[in-house]
Order: C-alpha cells, then structure tokens, then sequence
C-alpha cells in the first residue's frame, strides 16, 4: 500500500479545496485531483478509487450550496441516477481490469475531451437561458443515453461533472446554475456505486482520501454558493489552461 506523506497530503488538500472549489459550478474537478495523485506516486486505479472516496463528501457540500437557493430539479436528478449508475457498474468494474499504461491514455483523452464538452456547453446554457423551446423526443432520449454514458465515465475515471451540465442544458433545455445543481445528485449516486466496487477490491487509500475528503467538502460548498452569487471568471479559464497541460503530459509522456 502507498506510504502516507505529510507533504503529500498538504499539497493534496490546498489543490483539491481550489479545484472543487472551481468545480463545484463547472464540474470535473476529478480531472485535476486524478492526475495530481498520479503525479504524486499514486498507481492509477488506486488515484482514481481515493478521489472517489473524496467526491463522495464533495458531492455533500455542492448538494447543501445548490439546495440552499432551491437550484436543484429533483426530478430530474432522481432519473439520471438510477440509468447513470448502470454505467456506473460497468464503468467501475472495467478500469480494475485495464493496464496502469492504458488507464493513463485513456484519462488523457478523456480529459482532453471533457474540456471541449466543457466549452460547448457554457455556449449551450448561454443559449438556454435566452429562449427555453419545446424539447423533442429523440433529445431526451440521446439526453438519457448520455447519462448511461456519463455514468460509465465518471465510474471509472470521473470528471462527470461536465458531461451531466452539457447534458442537462444541451438536451433537457435547463440553465447553467440548475443544471450544475442537479447534477450534483446523479454525481453523488455515480460515486456511491463506483466507491463499493473500489473499496470492495482494496483500491482505495483511506488517509489521503479523508484529506481530500475534507477538502472537497468546504470547497464544493463554498464554490457553490460563490457560482449562485457571482457566476463564472477568470478562475475557471485558469482551470481550463491547467486541464490541458496535464491531459498533454498523460498523453504524451505517460
């Protein structure tokens, strides 16, 4: 088992409390926390399995931040959890199974990926919240089909966040502050399955996972209120800049 570290673990809560911070209103701050653990000596499965753990209390405090200022769809949110944690499973179950060097090819595609949708989907909500039309039926279908998807990624790599918002805006006509709130609850089902697979198989490393636990949950829960009151900024154009350099180093020098 990976040996605990004191600096280690400080650099891991001050990265994780910005990052979910950001991520609390854009999502994928999974996107950031992985790779920072790989970095740090972390095999892949086992980075992905502690950040699981984390989320988990992440998703506690963007939950108590959305609900709050009543940003959040229950209805919604309950149906894109139960189809998002079939993916879930599956998603889960296959990284135990692929090598450390593919996983690591695999997240720097992904990441580089999630980034686009991130784009397209601030386009999108912009969009939403001019003019919210009538939303035909093979779109909420594709709409469904995305959160199976979604939840297959985000079981076994995460960084969900920002396909559920572009899912939520683009093919269930919600605005940007709804759908990240919404979000939140198919995110916290998605991590709850994708942690008893993980934890079931020993993969994940409990010390640095209540660090980032800790972190994740007063980030979240400030970067929720913070995304309601003040919206996007120059913070996640920095995180976005970030995003690109780690998923080039996974890529290309993995």
């Amino acid at each position: 088992m990976l040996d605990f570290s004191f600096f280690k673990a400080v650099i891991i809560f001050a990265v994780t409390f910005f990052v979910t911070f950001v991520g609390a209103s854009t999502g994928g701050s999974a996107m950031f926390t992985i790779p920072l653990c790989i970095f740090l000596g972390f095999p892949v499965h086992v980075a992905v399995a502690t950040t699981r753990f984390s989320a988990f209390f992440s998703m506690v405090g963007a939950f108590f931040g959305f609900s709050k200022h009543k940003k959040i769809d229950y209805r919604m949110g309950v149906i894109g959890s139960l189809i998002a944690c079939i993916g879930a499973y599956f998603g889960s179950n296959m990284l135990l199974l692929i090598s450390e060097e593919l996983a690591k090819k695999v997240m720097g595609f992904l990441m580089l990926l999630l980034l686009i949708v991130s784009f397209l989907k601030k386009s999108c909500s912009k969009s939403n919240q001019r003019e919210k039309t009538a939303l035909s039926g093979w779109k909420k279908c594709l709409g469904y089909f995305m959160f199976f998807v979604t939840g297959g990624i985000g079981g076994a790599f995460g960084g969900q966040g920002v396909l559920l918002v572009y899912t939520l805006t683009l093919f269930f006509g919600m605005n940007f502050i709804v759908a990240a709130g919404t979000r939140v609850i198919i995110s916290f089902f998605i991590t709850t399955i994708s942690l008893m697979i993980y934890s079931n198989a020993g993969a994940v490393h409990w010390h640095y996972g209540i660090i980032l636990a800790v972190a994740s949950l007063f980030g979240t829960y400030l970067g929720a209120i913070y995304s309601i009151k003040k919206g996007e900024g120059l913070v996640e154009k920095i995180f976005e800049a970030i995003v690109v350099m780690i998923s080039l180093k996974l890529l290309c020098f993995s």
